[in-house]
């Protein structure tokens, strides 16, 4: 059996205690090889130390939030809800790009001193990274910092993944891409890990899926939680497929190997 190479992400570390929580256990067992960050959210600066750096087996990245707001830091006057974005972003592109800017350049600024390094990656909240305009933005920025060091996601799917993934993707995943293969700027070559966040479907089930048709080098996202107090939800039910035996068997039964999402892992076809 041929062996290919797949990134599994977590996104959205820092938003909550259990995220937090949930992706530095994940992280501490290779069960992930990514893992995504939010830069200004409440758990974020505390829980950090959790993921070891040093361990590079898991690339640690930017995710970009210009959608969510927490009570600090006051500095984060950007934030409006996606479809104000996305309707922006395909209307109004160059302002868009004016608007976002400084707010990319402070995220990035913030996670380089809450890291001591750039991010291997950079990915968006809601996705919001690859709209017209914003990503303009977003990759002159990484040009203009790291050259082509720092890998950015792509919504791209190479199979149809559902309706949700087609939305994701048609919000600009093919301008994305080609700008990204056009500067070199490495990116996944496959995307999977889009849901409603339902319960109708068993977590395991959905990954056996996806796995089956991810091309080498393509990219799972997930949103891992540890259990609260009150009634679990699907991320957990992510994360207690992910901590379980049943992960590491379905991965050798399918030929995938974790790969952390960087620039030396990843490049483009």
């Amino acid at each position: 059996m041929s062996i290919r190479n797949i990134i599994v992400c977590a996104d959205d570390f820092g938003r909550t205690r259990e995220s937090a929580l949930a992706i530095a256990d994940l992280a501490r067992i290779s069960a992930i090889s990514a893992t995504s960050v939010l830069v200004d959210a409440p758990y974020t600066a505390s829980f950090l130390p959790a993921l070891d750096a040093s361990n590079r087996r898991l690339a640690v990245g930017l995710h970009l939030n210009l959608t969510e707001r927490w009570d600090s830091p006051p500095t984060q006057n950007t934030c409006r809800p996606v479809s104000r974005w996305i309707l922006a972003a395909h209307l109004q592109p160059t302002s868009v790009a004016r608007l976002a800017a400084p707010e990319i350049q402070r995220q990035l600024d913030l996670f380089e001193r809450l890291t001591g390094a750039p991010p291997d990656f950079v990915d968006g909240h809601e996705h919001v990274h690859q709209l017209p305009g914003v990503f303009d933005s977003l990759l002159e920025e990484l040009i203009r910092r790291y050259g082509t060091s720092v890998a950015v996601r792509s919504t791209t799917t190479r199979v149809f993944r559902g309706i949700k993934a087609g939305v994701i993707a048609g919000l600009g995943a093919s301008r994305s891409e080609n700008l990204l293969q056009h500067t070199g700027v490495p990116m996944n070559m496959d995307f999977a890990g889009v849901y409603g966040f339902d319960a109708r479907h068993e977590f395991g089930g959905r990954m056996r899926q996806w796995l089956h048709t991810l091309a080498p080098d393509g990219l799972v996202m997930c949103h891992p939680e540890q259990p609260r107090s009150n009634a679990p939800n699907v991320r957990c039910a992510e994360f207690a497929f992910l901590r379980s035996e049943a992960w590491s068997r379905l991965r050798e039964e399918l030929g995938c190997r974790l790969i952390p999402f960087t620039c030396q892992t990843v490049a483009n076809r």
